[in-house]
């Protein structure tokens, strides 16, 4: 059986865009060869994978199953082409990683900002995801590598620390805590917190961090997953948050400000989450370097700040 590559990548394009015409766009296609292509393909394997609809589309039960293959099959072939390239002084490509979506707004710019400039024909695709969820499209080779944090770390995958990044305390510019220049989690004692679902891996991580201290939160509202979220909350002034670091640039908000969280202090540990045995690309190798020097530069100034 010949595999239509083609025909491959354009499932695999409809099924992540999930119309036609955004499909199409990203390929460059017209939605007629968009659409043939993805005839042909169906019909060489003897099934349907897409259902089509006037409006959008939708993978069938054998599609959804074989979506993940179909992602694996195109990253292995690209990566060996991208292998091809390097091995012969090229220094063109593309790499995707999957990365946590506060590091991928606080920290990925100016990595890639820098990386772009050394290397300006190498494309990037982030997935920007829960931990959890970067953690599954390294698995599942979607990513070639991920930026997640020890919180979310599986037997099948390594893990390369980067930097850490500390939770601090948020809260309105009005209130008391905020006086201070640094909290004791002791100093929380008496005043609502805002919590972001009991199941968010950085919740757990918390959690484990304080479950062999005297401190108790009064965690009194609940938000399912998102740190957006509970900074609007904070905002409203229903209470404080204890977020990581990346989650809010304090210095550009007119409301709120943040305060270090001591006694004792918890990070959680962000780094590169890597298939095990599993050789990158060397476009996503260019990348990752790039990745641990901008981390190197983070952690000096943070020692510069803390002392």
């Amino acid at each position: 059986m010949n595999i239509d590559l083609e025909g491959m990548r354009a499932f695999v394009e409809l099924a992540n865009r999930g119309s036609f015409g955004e499909a199409a766009d990203v390929l460059s296609w017209s939605q007629p060869t968009l659409s043939r292509r993805l005839q042909r393909f169906e019909e060489s394997l003897g099934v349907r994978l897409v259902d089509r609809t006037t409006r959008r589309v939708a993978l069938t039960a054998v599609g959804r199953s074989f979506l993940p293959h179909a992602q694996r099959l195109l990253r292995d072939v690209e990566g060996a082409f991208a292998q091809l390239r390097g091995s012969t002084g090229g220094v063109s490509g593309h790499v995707t990683l999957a990365c946590i979506q506060t590091a991928a707004y606080r920290f990925l710019p100016s990595v890639l900002a820098a990386f772009q400039a050394r290397h300006p024909d190498t494309r990037v695709r982030v997935l920007d995801r829960s931990a959890d969820a970067v953690a599954q499209a390294v698995i599942e080779g979607q990513a070639e590598f991920g930026v997640g944090f020890l919180g979310a770390r599986r037997p099948e995958l390594d893990f390369e620390p980067l930097f850490d990044d500390p939770f601090v305390l948020v809260c309105h510019r009005r209130h008391p805590l905020a006086r201070l220049s640094q909290v004791p989690w002791r100093a929380l004692d008496g005043h609502r917190a805002i919590r972001v679902g009991t199941g968010a891996a950085s919740s757990l991580l918390l959690d484990l961090a304080l479950a062999e201290t005297p401190v108790r939160i009064d965690w009194f509202y609940e938000v399912d997953a998102t740190f957006s979220t509970a900074i609007g909350f904070v905002e409203a002034q229903l209470g404080i948050a204890l977020l990581p670091r990346l989650a809010i640039d304090d210095g550009r908000h007119p409301l709120l400000v943040t305060r270090p969280l001591v006694s004792p202090r918890v990070s959680r540990p962000l780094g590169i989450v890597r298939r095990r045995g599993i050789s990158l690309s060397p476009a996503a190798g260019r990348l990752l370097a790039e990745l641990g020097a901008q981390a190197k530069l983070r952690r000096g100034r943070s020692r510069r700040q803390t002392t």
